[in-house]
């Protein structure tokens, strides 16, 4: 299990990326080193979490090469990958066969874009179609 500070750190990489290819500077990047920095003080370990996953999103907006960049540094500091995240998280939506939230919604819709040459041999895309179907329908209902 990572530490606070851990959490913290791999916070602050994906933010110092984000700031570093950003195209406007502005005093949201700051505002979170503050969050981050609150979140560690505090050893609120569920807080940096979800700041780290709203990190992670953010990064799956970044242009390729870009997430390609934050992916091999992040990879060398840490050991994994923030592909390895995107993995686990994948395994357990299609496990669950279920999508509870918009941001797993995204992750599944960039597994599926990453894999479309897959689609009919690969059961987890298969599994993956059906369950961003199924959560599309729910969606629209409600």
């Amino acid at each position: 299990m990572k530490t606070v500070e851990e959490i913290g750190k791999r916070c602050i990489t994906i933010l110092d990326f984000l700031e570093k290819t950003s195209k406007e500077k502005n005093s949201i990047i700051e505002e979170f080193r503050n969050v981050i920095a609150m979140g560690v003080a505090r050893q609120d370990r569920k807080g940096l979490v979800a700041v780290l996953k709203d990190f992670v999103e953010w990064a799956n907006d970044l242009s390729t090469s870009d997430f390609a960049s934050l992916n091999a540094l992040y990879g060398q500091l840490y050991g994994e990958t923030i592909n390895d995240n995107n993995n686990r998280l994948i395994k357990r939506i299609i496990k669950a066969e279920k999508i509870n939230t918009e941001d797993e919604y995204r992750v599944i819709q960039n597994y599926l874009e990453q894999n479309f040459e897959k689609e009919m041999s690969d059961k987890n895309v298969q599994k993956a179609k059906s369950i961003i179907i199924e959560y599309e329908k729910e969606r629209s209902v409600g």
